[in-house]
C-alpha cells in the first residue's frame, strides 16, 4: 500500500512550512522563532474504513466508541492485518478539535500480535471540525489528525517497538482513513512529543516533527 499523497503532503505541509510564512488555520502562531526539529522514520501506514457523518457526530459527544474489526497496514518496517480499533473521543469546542484515544490489536504478516494506543487530537482549518461534528459535508483537505503512540509487544522480533517515541498522522484519503507511523530518529523524551502535539493546538506556536527521508521515499513508489 502506498501512502495517499494527498495524505503525506498534508503532513508535509503542517511539519515542514516556515516559521515565517503568513498560517492563520487554527490560529496557530508564525511569529515563534524557528525551532530544530526531529526527523521521523515511516514505520507502516494503518488503513481503516472512515467515518460516517453519524459516526462523528457520536464520537464528539463523548458516546458509545467506534469499533472496527477489520483493517490493514503496510509500510517499510511493518506489516498485517487490523484485528481490532477501538476509538473513543470528545469534542473541545475552545480548541476547537476532536481529542481521541484509540486502542488497536494488530497481527502482524509473520504473526506477532501488537498493541497499540494512540492520544491525540482532530483539528483543520477554522470552522472545519465544529461543521464536521455539527454533521455538515468537510472537504477532506480542511482536516487531520496528530497523535502519540505507544506499543506492547511480547515477540521479541518487534521488542524495538517498546523503546523510542512514535508520532502518528492520519487524513482520509481515496475513501479511507489512513493512519501514517512514525518512529522519531533522534533523542526526545514523550514529554517533548506530547508538548509538540499541544503546541499544535490554536493559539499555541508549532513545534511538529519533520518526516525524514524515508517517508518521503516511501511515498514515491
Amino acid at each position: 500500500m502506498k501512502i495517499g499523497s494527498k495524505c503525506f503532503r498534508g503532513f508535509r505541509f503542517w511539519t515542514t512550512r516556515s516559521e515565517e510564512e503568513p498560517h492563520s488555520a487554527g490560529g496557530i502562531n508564525t511569529n515563534a522563532a524557528p525551532l530544530i526539529l526531529p526527523q521521523l522514520e515511516l514505520l507502516t501506514v494503518m488503513e481503516l474504513s472512515q467515518h460516517t457523518p453519524t459516526s462523528w457526530k457520536s464520537l464528539a459527544k463523548g458516546g458509545e466508541p467506534i469499533i472496527r474489526t477489520s483493517g490493514s497496514f503496510s509500510g517499510p518496517r511493518l506489516n498485517g492485518v487490523v484485528l481490532k480499533n477501538i476509538v473513543t473521543g470528545k469534542y473541545n469546542p475552545l480548541g476547537e478539535c476532536i481529542e481521541l484515544f484509540a486502542e488497536a490489536e494488530l497481527l502482524t504478516d509473520d504473526g506477532a500480535k501488537i498493541y497499540k494506543t494512540d492520544r491525540g487530537c482532530w483539528r483543520g482549518k477554522e470552522g472545519a471540525i465544529s461543521d464536521l461534528v455539527s454533521g455538515k459535508s468537510v472537504p477532506v483537505s480542511q482536516f487531520y489528525f496528530i497523535g502519540v503512540l505507544n506499543y506492547a509487544v511480547s515477540d521479541p522480533g518487534y521488542a524495538w517497538l517498546k523503546e523510542g517515541n512514535y508520532l502518528s498522522h492520519g487524513a482520509i484519503d481515496a475513501g479511507k482513513l489512513k493512519i501514517s507511523q512514525y518512529r522519531v530518529v533522534n533523542s526526545r523524551n514523550l514529554a517533548d512529543l506530547k508538548a509538540c502535539v499541544d503546541a499544535n493546538r490554536p493559539g499555541a506556536k508549532r513545534l511538529l516533527p519533520t518526516p525524514g527521508p524515508e517517508a518521503e521515499s516511501y511515498n514515491r513508489r
